[in-house]
């Protein structure tokens, strides 16, 4: 059987490795080269672009080892997944709003390398006329073809130098939403959405659900990271399981910037399968003190007709 496996070290915005100890496993390096607007001092391109601009992006790329080498180098989009962590593999993502990275760059190279031999390979750049918010995040994935594990099975490797553009020295302030609550099988799960042109990396998820009775079943705390103009939806598995009842979802997330989201859902569980319905919050407030005034007008009715 074929194994796959992405091995993403580089970039990634969240943490940097050691190069050596990179190259040492996927047995070849690789390196961006960086131009004049260049704008930090970050292993990835980090580049102050402007409408309409267009440049060359080298990357430099070496065989380690021996034996010949045939490197794929993708652009990509980079995306939020499931778990709510960044990628850089190759897919037909494209952010909520806005140009992608991959768009904005000339097509996938194949580059074959010679034992020790080593390669600058050329990238066009083309910046949109129209001018963007915030950054544009992505990335060029670069695949080994050849490699081998040592029982025989091929397994891909991949090597990723990230890339975040933008056109405005001061990027905007993170923006978050909930833009739905609903359900990944037996999970709760909501569709976050970043709608700002800025990375939001490294936020803490924590929240809770309570019950009308009181009770309350703790969220499981995560670290999550989403990519500018992004959406995705998070599961949020629960300490305990939860059963079928109407429930208030406090959610909080923080970071550079809080956020705080409340939200009354009623859970129906049947056959390991969780089912969500949404209830808008004002409405059923309001809906909820009616009731319950109504409550106590019929109460204090019913307290004047024992005294009379």
């Amino acid at each position: 059987m074929k194994k796959i496996f992405f091995l993403v070290l580089s970039f990634i915005l969240l943490f940097i490795s050691s190069s050596s100890i990179q190259a040492a496993t996927v047995g070849f390096g690789a390196s961006p080269v960086f131009p004049e607007n260049q704008i930090s001092d970050a292993s990835y391109f980090d580049l102050h672009v402007q409408k309409g601009q267009q440049q060359t992006l080298y990357i430099i790329v070496e065989n380690l080892e021996n034996q010949p080498k045939t490197l794929e180098i993708t652009p990509t989009t980079a995306f939020t997944n499931a778990t709510g962590q960044i990628e850089y593999s190759p897919s037909n993502h494209k952010p909520t709003s806005g140009p992608n990275f991959k768009a904005l760059v000339s097509g996938p190279q194949t580059i074959h390398l010679q034992g020790k031999e080593k390669k600058q390979v050329a990238f066009q750049l083309t910046i949109p006329k129209k001018r963007f918010s915030g950054s544009l995040l992505g990335g060029f994935q670069i695949l080994d073809q050849n490699a081998h594990t040592s029982d025989g099975l091929q397994q891909e490797l991949a090597y990723v130098i990230g890339a975040i553009l933008q056109e405005d020295k001061a990027l905007p302030a993170p923006q978050l939403n909930v833009k739905s609550v609903t359900s990944v099988k037996e999970h709760l799960a909501v569709k976050l959405v970043n709608t700002s042109g800025r990375l939001i990396s490294h936020y803490q998820l924590a929240g809770d659900l309570r019950s009308i009775a009181g009770s309350k079943k703790n969220l499981i705390d995560q670290i999550i990271s989403i990519a500018p103009h992004d959406s995705f939806t998070l599961q949020l598995p629960t300490k305990k399981k939860p059963t079928s009842g109407l429930y208030a979802l406090k959610l909080t997330i923080k970071g550079d910037k809080d956020f705080s989201f409340d939200h009354w859902v009623y859970l129906h569980q049947q056959n390991d399968q969780l089912k969500i319905y949404e209830l808008a919050r004002w409405p059923f407030i309001l809906i909820s003190a009616l009731i319950l005034g109504l409550l106590i007008l019929f109460i204090g009715k019913k307290k004047e007709k024992r005294h009379v």
